[in-house]
């Protein structure tokens, strides 16, 4: 897939186009869907890139479309493209056993989910390329009984990971600079580094911490060589360290006291704890579940899981870390884990790199039979691997199989089918009548079981949950295990995939029921067109885990191991174990390292040789390097039937030999191969060399090397060596030719011997005539006719001391064997002769055959000793890893009984002294496999004998304290074996036998075990063996030569093929091909240099020539019999290119390589031979360009920079953070040769995530470091903002982010953002190029919203702890408090909204736009309220806190000055268990649970500051945690409390089962400190303590009470009290007022003022502070009932008539609601009216005459008379109930106002007009107007001068009694045009003789800025006024 969008783009752009997709088996997108629907998740609160957790949201939209699924229809979960942060918190939770992860474990039974489907069908989870970003320890998405589900294109990745990567950038002496990624959070403190997780967001905790990560499980990469290693002893970057220093930028220094090898540049450590307490995915009970383009950067726990579901396809997967993120783990364990699962699964086009353990493990469960019943129909198994519990692993219906645990073979006719199952449910309940166990299972089946089976001897599969299985065309690399673990009975194809750098098998195939227990047999496997490169073990490994291997039966059958291709270190391709039919056919194996050293083979002239020749003269060539031996045999065996070796090709240097054991050399097949059945095979690991001058004119060049100056000039020389048909060049050597012209020279040469011989014997001689030709008419001087003898072994083309030559050719045999002898002319032409040398007498017998040979002359029938075989020592031998070399192996005589053997042999000499020398003889399968009696040394003078036993490279001797010290010349050996048993023994006589010692141990000798002889271990000396015998029989050593023969040698031609074909048939052991051609059939034959074999290449010079075939056979010893020569073939086609020639180059090395910075530096330098390199780069260092070029320009180079193919070989990439790779991949022009170079640049990024500026419309915002929250006032309306930012770095990526739209770029970033009324929250992510977090800047841009009722800020202060986080859209919260007093802080979204707090049920405090509040809260529980209302009253929110206030604090809600726990694994957790579970104790008889306490692992300490905090008491519950309930023995813990270092409490030691203790109240008065402490008892497993509800009290301080002191103001008229004297604040207080007879009551003040505040009798008021209040009494007087003014209280006004005992209320009410103030609002209709009721006393009755007609009201609250105005009622009534009411409306009839330009051009001051209509009654007689004018800032108080006022009756025809009063106010300044101005008119007039007034409600104008805006935007303004009115507004603007 094309990888996720990351911080930084590189210059190359990734894209991957995948075909030849393999469908899965199961059903496609059902077509039939009548709807498809999809559920965006932005439109359930989740928004990309906001940086907010999604788990909710994800979940509300999960619950949304399943209810479409409920429905039938298909449904898309839709994320649009972004980040999504996945947080644990909130995340689905349940109880799930896995397997593999924890088994029973009930630390870890509960899991959390990020994506989880349920019951759903049809669902595609569409990502868009977004990246999951998981925090903390949890599954990222899972299905349990979906069908039809697929995840696509999407990446997942933890911000944390849980697996820790470091990486050694450099090395300086006993130091180390490593990385560490930024992902990880770490302190380091002293010599460790403390390492941290993210932090939740809702509670501030890190979900995990670990200490030390010096003994995890800790894996290591070579970044250089892209090479992983398995588990090591824990982390050797952190052992042995002297001290740490953190350098910053994430990278320490640290210092060794002794540093590992590992520890070196590029080596990244991997360290992780090994709790699997999570499935990384989780696939359980569906069907048909695909997973398509999906990144996976990391998973935690165990992989992706399928566990019992059907069908599961993964395309276009790729686990693989980024390079930019500086880590090399993507997986805490496996990457793909299927169990137990049917259908198909299908694995396409996926990446599996850096895992922890196995990328791909597909198998089943094993489950041990652990009862029968009586009738044999109802079986109990149970699980057996403590990571494997608790979920049903059979279902009604299927169908099951046994297998004998100790063989694994299935049980004859044992397959039943499953009726009833009664166990574990997989999610904490049971199936069917299950016994609440998790590890047993009782099954029901159809019929009973076969009576072989027994109780736990068998294992019981289930058959029908068993899956096809295609894994095809993925890469799999930087493992440190196996690539394929796969076992399963249905078919299994792997094919098209590649295994690079496997630290274990590439494929592995087991069925396993002794350790893991994952089952089963495979019965259809084919492996093909796989290519494993730079393996460290074998290829292929098939190893069932049968203790015991059955001769008859296999575990496995059918494996076809076809067309792979295979680059081999000294490894086993294939190690196969009890299969039957297996074939491993048509496959290439080549040497991974073909040649020894740097790779590269050196070509140079010889000591004594110049390359500055005159002509004529010669230089020898040698050449330095050779090809690689692979001793080891290729192929291993054991208890296999029918196996089938064929056509299968070797590289040079390989051991195409076998083991074989528990099984014949007739179960192997061997066809058209070099394979040999238990025995070696090798190839010459060097080949034949080729010499090649480009200039023959001026040097010609043997096959053997030897160069001749033809002419002047320069040429050059080059070698090949041409081994396994791959063409290795060597370097070019330059020779420059000088000096005269030597005249003629000759054309060509033959060479005749004396009687034409060819075969001789040892001192026998040839005398040969060298005949130069020339051409016509020419003859050479004595220079010229020189002509140079050399002899060559015929065998190894290297020159040989067994015969010499004279220069006047005549030759002599030294030594038996065969020769060719070669006549070089001065100018390069030569000729050559084949010579057999045969040596008569005693020879190794002739059926010795030679094992790991070297060279035939390091053995021989010995000169002294009669019958004996001499051998000299060679430097290693068959030990355990050593290199074995000529072992000599030779059957045992026909009839051994090999059960009963007994074997005695001589040795004469000795081990030579200070050497580590062995020499002995073998009971030998195998260098690998054997039993041997040997003498030895140990490094001393003194010798000894030993018996040696080795299985598998596994050798253990008889300990060194039991060797006998013998010094015995000669001595004799004896070892005696009895079935297993073998005992050896030495005598000094051969009468007398001293016992060395016994093995019982030696039965894993096969049936077919041979004798073999080794003398090795040093360089000098040889041993004689002789006088062999086996249970008594002679086993001869030597014999008496044999000239061997050969015969019916022929050779065949075929002109098309341009090939020629030896055949023939010899007696000898070996036999030697040589050709030769002449120009006519009968003519001078000369053997051609450098052909041998069987088959010949006809070149183009071979045209018309005629070429024979010769067989030379030799015995043992190299001793050659006669040469036979086939008849002559005539070659009559044009023939091809020959030698060399014929084969394409395997040069794949690059001549060049250059990598530069941008000021063009070198990073690297390329050195020929050296492929992996490694370099630091700083963050300074962005961009590099590079240029490779091949040595072979026919070789092909691709160049991959960080995971992408670049098109040219020159070019430019930016560097990203962290590790950058650039990886050259040359492929030679033979296709097969492949290099690979790696150059890897650890750059140093900028972490920097800050931003430098932030701007809106242009203003800026000023940035305070560490804020990362800004609130910005937008104007009314506003519909978008432009929000511009800019990061501090240049390589940070910043992201505006509103919702779901997000504009991203490199450093500084613009976007239009839309906003609405309201708070919009605008989100700035800042990502730095490293892997740490983004930082996220909130930007809130605030748009007026009048109808907003939402609060933005909640606070307490310090003393009160909310347990929710505040949440706009949350109302409800809970809260914790320690002291009475607290401030409650309230701020609401919008400035104009009300906020009031509610206490005690009342509102206590009430403000705009934000409100503070005092309160003080009584012990135990309080409620406290915010009300919001919104500025238009449309809404209200309000805010609830239930607050419990008390002394006693929870210590978990406390933070520990420090804590440790005994399990990094299982760390300190608050309110938690340290296994992450509800705190859980035994009573004795339940378990019972707590929400809060401590939970830790012993040995713990944990230690609070308690300094100052007036704590007095500690007390706490205590015990072992029931989550150990799984193993209820191990648990011991001694609980104990530390008050100031002094011990204060200490329990019983307490195990699971103890019923948990109370440390009762422990005083901690005046304390400092306490320390909580949990021992380990007898041992420290399951140590999982509970500090339970442990807390700390104190007195509870409420606050000080408040007091109302009452008195009157004199006694004598009346009395006051209080309903009590102390309240709390915000309590209600009553105060009582009781007047004496002929007083009546005023009201209450406040003592020392004048203001009266109440006039109610009884005064209900809130108390907030300490109050004294007056009562005020006075002589009785008339009724005043109080008019509005200005938003004033209500005084009292008065009505006109005398009655002397009543009791008044009045009150006010706009448009019929009763209201406290009369508002000084802008509209005319305010219809304030007065309402007076006026109730009689007992006694006193009102009749109609006491209904007043008038009543006097206060205009404007003075205490003045003259604001005493009489006006008459407008209604007035006696009620039925005896009460009068009286009712007054004020006028409403303001007719406007506007600006006369009264000061002409001077728009500094102006004047406003005002205007009012009235209605005066019938008769009544207009007496004129009163006005009372100011502005709203003050009323009254502020007066303006009216300049005129004018009457006007009938104003616009209103009727004759209506009248307009005009006022114009003057010399308004332009202070004042913002204030608006208020003008309340009193009417007055007589009626019936009686004065009256008519009182209006406040009018309000407008402000002159109204007026005048109003006047520039009309359209019926003249151009005059609409000019006065700008001038106006200007005056505003230039303030």
């Amino acid at each position: 897939m094309k990888k996720r969008k990351r911080i930084l783009s590189l210059v190359f752009a990734a894209c991957l186009v995948i075909s030849g997709f393999v469908p899965g088996a199961g059903v496609q997108k059902a077509e039939a869907a009548a709807e498809t629907e999809v559920i965006d998740v932005t439109d359930y609160g989740v928004y990309p890139d906001s940086g907010k957790d999604s788990a909710v949201g994800i979940q509300e939209a999960i619950a949304a479309a399943k209810e479409a699924t409920d429905e039938g229809k298909e449904v898309t979960i839709n994320f649009p493209e972004g980040r999504y942060d996945i947080y644990p918190d909130k995340a689905v939770e349940r109880e799930l056993y896995i397997s593999n992860t924890v088994g029973a474990d009930q630390n870890y039974k509960m899991k959390k989910i990020g994506i989880f489907l349920e019951d759903m069908d049809h669902v595609t989870v569409e990502g868009n390329d977004s990246l999951f970003m998981f925090h903390g320890k949890m599954t990222t998405f899972a299905t349990i009984g979906c069908e039809d589900v697929e995840f696509k294109d999407f990446a997942v990745d933890f911000q944390v990971p849980t697996v820790i990567d470091m990486t050694v950038e450099s090395v300086e002496g006993n130091t180390a600079t490593i990385y560490i990624p930024e992902c990880y959070n770490y302190e380091v403190s002293g010599t460790t580094i403390t390492w941290y997780s993210d932090v939740s967001p809702y509670t501030g905790q890190r979900y995990w911490s670990i200490s030390d990560l010096s003994n995890y499980h800790t894996q290591r990469e070579d970044t250089v060589k892209g090479i992983k290693y398995g588990a090591g002893n824990g982390n050797a970057a952190l052992k042995n360290v002297s001290s740490i220093q953190d350098l910053g930028n994430h990278r320490v220094k640290i210092t060794y006291s002794s540093k590992a090898s590992e520890v070196q540049n590029g080596m990244c450590f991997q360290s992780r704890p090994t709790v699997r307490d999570h499935a990384g995915t989780f696939f359980w009970k569906s069907k048909d579940i695909t997973m398509t383009s999906l990144d996976i950067h990391f998973l935690h726990g165990f992989g992706m899981v399928g566990q019992h579901s059907e069908n599961i396809t993964m395309d276009d997967v790729d686990f693989e870390a980024p390079k930019e993120s500086g880590r090399t783990t993507a997986g805490y364990a496996d990457f793909v884990q299927m169990s137990g699962c049917k259908g198909t699964i299908n694995i396409s086009n996926c990446t599996f790199a850096g895992p922890h353990d196995d990328p791909i493990n597909i198998h089943g469960t094993f489950n041990t039979v652990t009862a029968i019943s009586s009738d044999r129909r109802t079986i109990t198994v149970q699980y057996n691997h403590n990571e494997t519990a608790g979920f049903p692993n059979f279902f009604e219906g299927d169908e099951i199989e046994f297998m004998t645990k100790g063989n694994m073979i299935t049980v004859e006719d044992s397959v039943r089918t499953v009726t009833k199952v009664d166990g574990p449910d997989g999610m904490g309940g049971n199936m069917g009548d299950g016994s609440g166990s998790l590890t047993t299972i009782k099954l029901t089946l159809n019929e009973a079981v076969p009576s072989d089976v027994q109780v736990n001897q068998h294992v019981v599969e289930n058959i029908t949950y068993t899956p096809t299985v295609n894994i095809t065309n993925c890469e799999f690399k930087e493992v440190p295990t196996r690539g394929i673990l796969v076992t399963t009975r249905k078919p299994i194809v792997i094919e098209n995939n590649t295994f690079d750098g496997m630290n274990m098998a590439g494929i592995y195939i087991s069925d396993d029921a002794q350790g893991w227990y994952e089952s089963g047999p495979v019965r259809d496997v084919t492996i093909r067109n796989n290519t494993f490169t730079r393996g460290n073990a074998q290829a292929i490994f098939i190893e069932p885990t049968n203790p015991t291997v059955s001769t008859e039966k296999t575990v496995h059958s059918n494996i076809k191991i076809e067309n792979n291709t295979f680059f081999m270190y000294n490894k086993r391709v294939l190690d196969a174990k009890s299969v039957k039919d297996l074939t491993f056919k048509n496959n290439k194996i080549y040497r991974q390292d073909p040649i020894n050293g740097d790779g590269s083979l050196s070509l140079a002239v010889k000591d004594g040789s110049s390359t500055e020749l005159n002509v004529a003269d010669s230089a020898e060539l040698t050449v330095s390097g050779s090809g690689n031996t692979l001793s080891g045999k290729l192929y291993n065996f054991n208890g296999c039937k029918n196996v089938v070796i064929e056509g299968n090709e070797y590289d040079g240097g390989m051991n195409a030999g076998s083991s074989i054991s528990n099984m014949s050399a007739s179960d192997i097949t061997v066809t058209n191969d070099a394979m040999k059945v238990n025995a070696d095979s090798t190839t010459a690991a060097n080949g034949t060399v080729y010499y090649e001058s480009d200039n023959e004119k001026v040097v010609k060049v043997s096959s053997t090397g030897v160069v001749t100056a033809a002419g002047a000039g320069t040429a050059n020389v080059t070698g090949y060596m041409v081994v396994g048909g791959r063409k290795f060049p060597t370097n070019a050597v330059t020779f420059t030719v000088s000096g005269s012209d030597l005249g003629n020279l000759p054309s060509g040469i033959e060479l005749t011997a004396a009687d034409n011989k060819e075969n001789i014997k040892v001192n026998d001689t040839i005398q040969y005539t060298a005949s130069l030709k020339w051409n016509d008419g020419e003859t050479g001087t004595e220079q010229t006719n020189a002509v140079t003898w050399k002899v060559y072994d015929a065998k190894t083309g290297a020159e040989t001391d067994k015969a010499t030559i004279t220069t006047e050719g005549l030759l002599t045999a030294a030594k038996p064997g065969s020769v060719v002898v070669t006549a070089s002319t001065v100018n390069g032409y030569a000729a050559s002769k084949l010579v057999s040398i045969w040596q008569d007498g005693k020879v190794i017998a002739s059926d010795i055959t030679v094992d790991h040979p070297t060279s035939s002359d390091k053995y021989r029938a010995s000169s002294t000793v009669e019958g004996g075989l001499e051998q000299d020592f060679t430097s290693q031998g068959l030990y355990q890893n050593q290199t074995p070399s000529n072992v000599l192996v030779k059957a045992l005589p026909e009839g051994t009984d090999r059960t009963s053997l007994t074997l005695i042999f001589k040795l004469t000499g000795a081990t030579p002294a200070n050497t580590w020398a062995d020499a002995g003889i073998y009971l030998y399968d195998d260098a690998d496999n054997y039993v041997a009696l040997e003498k030895k040394h140990r490094d001393g003078s003194t010798s000894a004998v030993a018996l040696v036993k080795e299985q598998n490279r596994s050798a253990v001797e008889v300990p060194y304290n039991n060797w006998a010290n013998v010094s015995t010349n000669p001595i004799w050996l004896k070892l005696v074996k009895e079935d297993s048993t073998v005992t050896a023994y030495f005598s000094a006589d051969n009468s007398t036998w001293t016992t060395i010692g016994s093995r019982t141990d030696c039965g894993f000798l096969s049936d077919n075990f041979k004798l073999a002889i080794a003398s090795q271990g040093t360089t000098s000396g040889s041993i004689t063996y002789s006088d062999v015998t086996v249970n008594d029989k002679e086993v001869k050593l030597v014999e008496d030569a044999v000239k061997p023969t050969a015969s019916n040698v022929e050779v065949t031609y075929d002109e098309d093929a341009n090939s020629l074909t030896a055949a023939g048939d010899t007696t000898g052991q070996d036999v030697i091909v040589k050709w030769a051609v002449a120009d006519e059939e009968n003519g001078n034959y000369s053997v051609i240099s450098g052909a041998e074999g069987t088959s010949l290449t006809a070149s183009k010079a071979m045209k018309g020539k005629y070429v024979k075939a010769a067989y030379v056979p030799l015995i043992g010893t190299g001793a050659a019999g006669d040469i036979v020569w086939s008849d002559a073939v005539h070659v009559t086609g044009n023939g091809t290119e020959s030698g060399a020639a014929a084969v394409k180059s395997a040069n794949a090395e690059l001549a060049t390589a250059d990598i530069t910075t941008g000021e063009n530096t070198a990073l690297f330098q390329f050195v020929k031979g050296t492929s992996f390199y490694q370099t630091t780069a700083g963050s300074d260092v962005q961009q590099i360009r590079y240029s490779f070029v091949a040595e072979d320009a026919k070789a092909t180079v691709k160049v991959i920079v960080n995971g992408t193919e670049t098109e040219e070989l020159n070019g430019s990439a930016v560097l990203t953070n962290g590790r950058n790779l650039i990886e050259v991949k040359v492929t030679a022009e033979d296709g097969v040769t492949v290099e690979r170079y790696r150059f890897t640049i650890s750059r140093q990024g900028e972490n920097n995530a800050l931003l430098e500026s932030l701007q809106v419309n242009g203003q800026a915002i000023e940035l305070t470091e560490g804020v990362y929250e800004y609130s910005l006032p937008l104007a009314i309306g506003t519909t978008t903002a432009q929000v511009a930012a800019t990061a501090q770095s240049t390589r940070a990526s910043v992201s505006i982010v509103n919702g779901t739209k997000v504009t991203s770029a490199v450093q500084a970033v613009q976007s239009d953002v839309t906003v609405e009324p309201g708070t919009n929250e605008i989100t700035i992510r800042v990502t730095p190029e490293t892997s740490a977090g983004p930082v996220y800047y909130k930007l809130k841009l605030k748009v007026p919203n009048a109808s907003n009722a939402r609060l933005e800020a909640l606070n307490f202060g310090d003393h009160v702890t909310l347990a929710e986080s505040f949440d706009a859209d949350k109302v409800s919260y809970t809260a914790t408090a320690t002291e009475s007093g607290v401030t409650v802080s309230a701020t609401a979204e919008e400035t104009d909204a009300t906020v009031r707090v509610i206490w005690k049920d009342k509102v206590i405090q009430t403000g705009t736009g934000s409100v503070t509040a005092e309160l003080g809260l009584t012990e135990g529980d309080n409620t406290v309220k915010v009300k919001v209302t919104s500025a238009d009253a449309s809404a209200e929110k309000t805010y609830t806190v239930a607050v419990h206030a008390s002394g006693d604090v929870w210590l978990s809600d406390l933070d520990w000055k420090s804590q440790t726990s005994g399990d990094s694994g299982n760390p300190t957790r608050k309110d938690k268990s340290c296994g992450n579970n509800t705190l859980t104790l035994w009573d004795g008889s339940a378990e019972e649970t707590f929400e809060k306490g401590i939970g830790s692992h012993a040995d713990s300490t944990i230690i609070y500051d308690l300094t100052g905090k007036g704590y007095t008491s500690f007390s706490s519950y205590y015990g072992v945690d029931r989550e150990t309930k799984v193993n209820p023995s191990q648990a011991s813990i001694t609980f104990k409390v530390y008050v100031d270092g002094n011990l204060k409490f200490t329990s019983a030691e307490m195990g699971t089962n103890t019923a948990k203790g109370f440390t009762g109240d422990i005083d901690i008065t005046g304390a400092t400190e306490l320390k909580l402490v949990m021992e380990k008892g007898t041992n420290n497993w399951s140590d999982h303590g509970d500090w339970a509800n442990a807390k700390l009290t104190r007195p509870f301080a409420a606050q000080q009470p408040v007091t109302v002191t009452v008195q009157a103001n004199d006694p004598a008229m009346g009395s006051a009290a209080a309903d009590q004297n102390e309240y709390q604040k915000y309590d209600t207080a009553t105060v009582t007022a009781t007047a004496n007879a002929g007083y009546r009551f005023i009201g209450w003040k406040l003592k020392d003022s004048d203001k009266i505040i109440s006039t109610d009798v009884k005064y209900t008021f809130t108390i907030e502070q300490n109050v004294e209040l007056v009562g005020i009494f006075d002589y009785e007087v008339s009724l005043r009932v109080e008019a509005p003014v200005n938003g004033k209280e209500l005084k009292a006004a008065e009505k006109e008539f005398e009655t002397e005992f009543y009791t008044i209320e009045s009150s006010w009410t706009k448009d019929g609601k009763t209201v406290t103030t009369a508002k000084d609002e802008k509209n005319q209709t305010d219809n304030y009216q007065i309402k007076v009721t006026v109730t009689p006393a007992d006694g006193v009755t009102f009749t109609e005459e006491d209904v007043p007609s008038s009543i006097k009201v206060n205009i404007d609250g003075s205490t003045s008379e003259t604001a005493v105005k009489t006006v008459p009622v407008t209604a007035a009534e006696l009620k039925n109930n005896g009460t009068i009411t009286v009712t007054y409306k004020f006028e409403d009839a303001f007719v406007g106002g506007s600006l006369r330009m009264d000061y002409g051009t001077d728009a500094s001051k102006t004047s406003m007009r005002f205007g009012y209509d009235f209605e005066l009654p019938e008769g009544a007689t207009f007496d004129g107007c009163e006005w009372y004018y100011g502005t709203k800032a003050n009323a009254l108080a502020y007066s303006l001068t009216p300049t005129e006022t004018k009457y006007i009756t009938n104003p616009e025809g209103k009727g004759s009694n209506v009248y307009r009063s005009n006022i114009v106010f003057t010399n308004i300044g332009k202070g004042n045009y913002d204030s608006h101005i208020y003008a309340r008119v009193l009417v007055k007039y007589t009626l019936d003789g009686k004065s009256y007034s008519k009182l209006g409600s406040f009018a309000d104008t407008r402000s002159v800025k109204e007026i005048a805006t109003a006047i520039k935007e009309s359209s019926k303004a003249t151009d005059k006024e609409r000019t006065y009115a700008e001038s106006i507004l200007g005056q505003l603007t230039a303030q």
